[in-house]
């Protein structure tokens, strides 16, 4: 039975695999381009440091930017990656992706214990060649796992069938490493779920939701993994991980609720949770319960999925 298209716009997988997804799109199309940045030699993993987004991006004249530029390299050298970063920020500006790439990889032999410099340099890779940018984000991340920002562009650049079996080894010796932190855990979800494997990404994410010491990351791994076993077409384990969130849900909302706070995110979150469950139990054929979950749902979204639910019925019967 197809899922209908209600269920995917209201629980899609998680916008860490959306922005896997993307990426990975991207660099399918950046990939035909013709790229001036050559490709490094390999790097050993190393013990690196905390993010720099290194691409900003203003809306200035190419002339304004080019003396801005002049203006940054001609001041007086201070010996520190702040003085390097400038520099290449000014490259940057003017599109002289190049120089500011073989200024960046110059400071890494005399920093190389520098996570912001393995980033940056991570970040000019992938926008021409993902691949490339891999051991730079590995070596930052291993000093600073703390980067929300790296690990999707890491995961995205894995996808490439020559380095699925690399992205599978590093992203989950990674998690390991972090057993109390959430976000390795999703990146490697979503390496699996991304590379055509949700149920292995659901059974993973479920197994670490056991584990992980924070309610509130617990139940964001039990919600993918939920969403993960629907679209892996294993209703009865989505309905139990959608009903260990909806329990916690309701018990924060109470809280909040008798200290006069807004519910306004339990109540949304409550309100995807019973969405997927009732479409958990249509897939198992109970419509019955599948209409007292839709009845818990909001008037808009009520009468949408009660209208699903009467043609899955149908077309059941």
């Amino acid at each position: 039975m197809r899922l209908p298209s209600v269920l995917k716009w209201a629980l899609g997988i998680s916008g860490w695999i959306l922005f896997a997804i993307t990426l990975a799109g991207r660099w399918a199309a950046n990939h035909v381009e013709e790229t001036q940045i050559s490709r490094p030699r390999e790097v050993p993993r190393q013990k690196v440091g905390s993010f720099v987004d290194a691409l900003p991006q203003e809306k200035k004249t190419k002339t304004a930017l080019r003396k801005q530029r002049n203006t940054a390299i001609e001041a007086p050298a201070q010996n520190s990656l702040q003085s390097v970063f400038q520099k290449a920020d000014a490259f940057i500006k003017t599109q002289e992706w190049d120089k500011a790439l073989e200024l960046l990889l110059e400071a890494l032999n005399s920093h190389p214990e520098s996570e912001q410099l393995q980033a940056r340099i991570g970040n000019l890779y992938f926008q021409k060649d993902p691949q490339a940018a891999i051991p730079y984000f590995e070596n930052s991340l291993m000093s600073n796992p703390n980067q929300p920002e790296v690990l999707p562009k890491l995961v995205a650049a894995y996808q490439h069938p020559d380095q699925r079996k690399r992205g599978q080894e590093f992203l989950q010796e990674f998690a390991d490493r972090h057993p109390n932190s959430v976000t390795p855990v999703l990146a490697y979800v979503d390496f699996l779920a991304a590379g055509g494997k949700p149920r292995a990404a659901a059974d993973y994410a479920e197994e670490k939701a056991q584990q992980l010491s924070q309610p509130a990351d617990a139940m964001q791994a039990r919600g993918l993994a939920g969403n993960l076993y629907l679209g892996a077409g294993q209703p009865e384990k989505a309905i139990q991980n959608f009903e260990v969130v909806a329990r916690h849900e309701e018990r924060i909302k109470r809280e909040k609720q008798a200290r006069g706070e807004s519910t306004y995110m339990e109540d949304k979150r409550l309100a995807e949770l019973r969405m997927g469950q009732a479409y958990a139990f249509a897939r198992l054929g109970n419509f019955e319960q599948a209409r007292k979950m839709a009845d818990q749902l909001p008037p808009t979204e009520r009468n949408l999925v009660l209208a699903d639910l009467n043609r899955l019925s149908q077309q059941r019967n």
